[in-house]
């Protein structure tokens, strides 16, 4: 399996999105988070279809900051929501490896170093949603 973490720095023209499929192909990335997308979730669905056989989880975007997603190819693997925001997507997954289930979160932090403290709570607040590896 091949997993891409990518600062997209905003995703909203065309050329980003062509970029970014050109990179996915290369790269035969089965799974990829998506990070300062600057999306919201229905702008973040219509880049996902334009990228192919993807699907994913979106997190809304704070107006043009932050925004974090989670795509992977349509394949035998499940995918189930646990939690998600501007600066994070949590997913479990199960069936790409084996049976078992995993989790994979999806992070993105605030910027500005009087949030800092922010950023930890979140992480603090998404390790007790789940005991997952």
């Amino acid at each position: 399996m091949n997993l891409l973490s990518y600062n997209c720095q905003g995703l909203g023209n065309n050329p980003a999105v062509v970029s970014l499929k050109k990179l996915l192909n290369k790269e035969d990335v089965d799974m990829a988070v998506l990070v300062e997308t600057k999306l919201n979730k229905t702008e973040m669905k219509g880049v996902a279809r334009r990228l192919g056989d993807y699907e994913g989880i979106y997190g809304d975007s704070v107006g043009r900051k932050a925004g974090v997603s989670i795509i992977w190819r349509r394949q035998s693997m499940n995918v189930n929501f646990i939690s998600s925001s501007a600066h994070h997507v949590d997913i479990e997954i199960s069936g790409l490896f084996s049976d078992e289930k995993w989790r994979l979160t999806g992070f993105y932090g605030w910027a500005e170093s009087d949030n800092k403290n922010l950023s930890w709570k979140l992480l603090r607040d998404i390790k007790d949603l789940s005991n997952l590896p």
